[in-house]
């Protein structure tokens, strides 16, 4: 990508795509928060494609803000792109996004396939109330 400026090129959206997954598997945040600012510029951002990537990169960086706004962009959100959102929200322990996302998906109208109930992040199973024994 830096080879590619210097000469004037531009990237299309297939070049896009390699470095979206590429900065969200070495979990790159800053160099993905770069190539989302070519995207934007280069006015190659309004696939479904590329707008789905946006979110994965952002949601395997760990980034909660930057992956929901990248997914409230997406035009069209299919029950895999809900059930990430509400992934990346369980994995990071954020309990009440992943029931207010679950809701969301319900409400707009996409019912849950098999994988949305498997996603149960670890916070879940532990119990919500602490017992504390009273000294006698």
């Amino acid at each position: 990508m830096y080879k590619m400026s210097g000469d004037d090129e531009k990237p299309n959206s297939r070049t896009l795509e390699g470095g979206f997954q590429a900065c969200g598997d070495l979990d790159s945040v800053y160099l993905g928060r770069c190539l989302h600012g070519v995207a934007l510029k280069s006015g190659l951002t309004c696939s479904i494609a590329l707008q789905s990537l946006i979110f994965s990169m952002y949601s395997k960086c760990g980034t909660l803000e930057e992956a929901y706004m990248s997914f409230s962009k997406v035009p069209v959100n299919d029950i895999k792109l809900w059930t990430s959102i509400i992934n990346v929200y369980g994995k990071l322990g954020n309990i009440k996004q992943c029931l207010s996302g679950f809701i969301e998906m319900l409400i707009s109208g996409i019912n849950p396939d098999p994988m949305v109930p498997c996603i149960e992040p670890e916070e879940f199973s532990r119990p919500m109330i602490k017992i504390i024994p009273i000294p006698s």
